[in-house]
């Protein structure tokens, strides 16, 4: 059985939930780029990723739903 629940202490309080981005790297640039510092322990996600980045610059899409 999957728990779907996301709960924690310190990381997570501030949750940003996105149903689609680009990429949640970008996302949070940009963001930051326009905005006030967020709060520490912020945490970006989404059900899907277009354009997603991952280690040593390899670029990957996620499938809806399927990945971290």
């Amino acid at each position: 059985m999957q728990n779907n629940t996301f709960s924690t202490l310190f990381i997570g309080q501030k949750l940003i939930k996105l149903i689609e981005v680009d990429s949640t790297n970008t996302y949070l640039k940009d963001l930051l780029s326009n905005s006030e510092p967020l709060a520490e322990g912020t945490v970006i996600m989404s059900a899907h990723q277009t354009a997603g980045r991952g280690q040593r610059g390899t670029n990957w899409e996620s499938e809806q739903g399927k990945n971290i």
